[in-house]
């Protein structure tokens, strides 16, 4: 539950857009604006740098290479590409690791190095994107990374293996390996966000090139992650000077809960960003929790954001039970994050959750959304069989209908399966608008659950009919739904 960053320069800011060219998985608690989900400012809002297929998604993209026969080694297409697998092996020792994508990953797995030796094999997802350098500019490469196992700052710079990289042709203009302007942030439980920011020189050219890493050389064994898996890549560019922050969202830790006097399991995460969509480096973010009542104890109330545009908090539940918010605020900017967080009281089960569909997704007046609103209860370590769970949207204003297994309102209650899964479906109503739909857990097979915990958050938009979400670069449509 950290912020690790490292940079060596103060020139950039960070401001909060969510990033269509991945999976949509950034979590924002609070709702979108409509002027900024619709892009209705459109010229002050500039697409990230389009990178083709950068959330995995595409399955005739599937595919593994590598493995096999110690000493292999190749450069080959991944399924139809865009991206391609380099990997190496050694020779009577090592065969080269697998690199596969599927299920909405890109996955390196099979690492490992020959204690003593310095013996070892590695492998990337590599990619020339059809963008060509622009000098003079800010740009910030990043990516949400997955371990097996725990990782620090340590795996990612010169002594670790997991990285990724800027190039243009043979050249290297920056990596995790050598820059001093990289930022890892934990999400969830073995969860990262990875970035690394470069500031473009006048003699940068040609077509950008990325790579997502790992490479084990140098590595100490202690920092060694044999398993690795990417999402999300995005890339952005970046007026020098940077421009102010113009938004600010959260980007994980909401909503949770945790049992009085405890800590909260995840991190509250901020994303900030300027108008363009770029995220803003040495940005002061303050985060304000209740002064009375149930509230959360945080590890700082101001924080810098770092090179990924991102500020991290730890927050420790108060004695006293309820929900509450914790609000995150930038200087300037109108709408601050909402993190919404809920103490439970003592020896009331655990209850914690993952959710499906939770991406925000748009859908035109009087339409259905393309995913299903989905959530699976887990009470302590376990699937909670029985649980109920009620889904609830808005009763005025923009909003949707949501139908399950027994009704259908604004507000319906569903059980969860032997799995501790509960699936709703929603509807536009005829109101143009953004807004949220909330899920929390009533009550347990055991009895009921108080107060209730709230655990999912699903930003939604009613588009008018002729509008359309963002274009050029980004996604028209929600990503495909998680499955649990």
């Amino acid at each position: 539950m950290f912020t690790c960053s490292v940079r060596n320069q103060s020139t950039s800011n960070s401001s909060s857009r969510t990033h269509f060219l991945g999976n949509m998985s950034r979590d924002f608690g609070a709702p979108l604006s409509a002027a900024i989900f619709l892009g209705l400012a459109a010229s002050a809002m500039a697409a990230p740098v389009t990178v083709p297929n950068a959330d995995f998604s595409i399955a005739t993209n599937d595919g593994s290479v590598g493995g096999g026969l110690l000493g292999g080694t190749g450069s080959l297409p991944i399924g139809s590409g865009p991206w391609s697998g380099t990997f190496a092996g050694v020779l009577g020792e090592l065969a080269p690791p697998l690199l596969t994508i599927g299920s909405g990953q890109a996955t390196i797995s099979g690492i490992a190095v020959v204690q003593l030796l310095g013996i070892n094999n590695n492998g990337a997802f590599i990619q020339t994107l059809g963008a060509q350098w622009a000098p003079l500019k800010h740009y910030v490469l990043a990516a949400d990374v997955t371990a097996v196992t725990p990782l620090l700052i340590a795996n990612v710079s010169s002594s670790g293996n997991i990285g990724m990289a800027l190039s243009s042709g043979a050249s290297t203009y920056s990596s995790t390996e050598t820059s001093l302007e990289i930022s890892l942030t934990q999400r969830q439980s073995n969860s990262y966000h990875l970035a690394l920011g470069y500031d473009s020189s006048p003699s940068d050219a040609g077509n950008i090139g990325i790579s997502l890493f790992s490479s084990p050389t140098g590595v100490l064994a202690v920092n060694l992650i044999s398993e690795v898996a990417f999402n999300s890549v995005y890339l952005t560019q970046a007026p020098i000077p940077a421009l102010p922050a113009a938004s600010i969202g959260s980007a994980g830790g909401t909503p949770q809960a945790a049992t009085v006097n405890t800590a909260f399991s995840a991190p509250l995460v901020v994303s900030v960003e300027d108008a363009e969509g770029d995220p803003l480096n040495g940005v002061m973010v303050t985060f304000t929790a209740p002064v009375s009542g149930p509230s959360a104890g945080l590890s700082s109330t101001t924080i810098m954001t770092d090179v990924g545009g991102r500020a991290t908090v730890t927050g420790t539940a108060n004695g006293i039970d309820g929900t509450y918010p914790v609000i995150a605020t930038v200087d300037g900017v109108q709408l601050p994050a909402t993190f919404n967080l809920t103490n439970t009281g003592a020896g009331q089960p655990t209850i914690t959750s993952v959710a499906g569909g939770n991406q925000p997704q748009s859908a035109t007046t009087g339409n259905p959304f393309a995913c299903m609103l989905a959530i699976q209860v887990i009470n302590g370590s376990t699937p909670a069989e029985g649980a109920t769970v009620m889904f609830s949207a808005p009763t005025t204003g923009a909003s949707a209908t949501l139908e399950g297994a027994a009704n259908t309102g604004n507000t319906v209650t569903e059980t969860t399966d032997a799995n501790g899964v509960a699936i709703v479906s929603a509807t536009a109503n005829a109101t143009a608008g953004s807004y949220d739909v909330t899920a929390a857990v009533t009550a347990l097979q055991s009895g009921p659950v108080s107060p209730p915990v709230q655990l999912a958050i699903y930003p939604l938009t009613n588009l008018a009919a002729g509008d359309r979400p963002f274009s050029d670069g980004f996604e028209t449509i929600p990503a495909p739904c998680a499955s649990f």
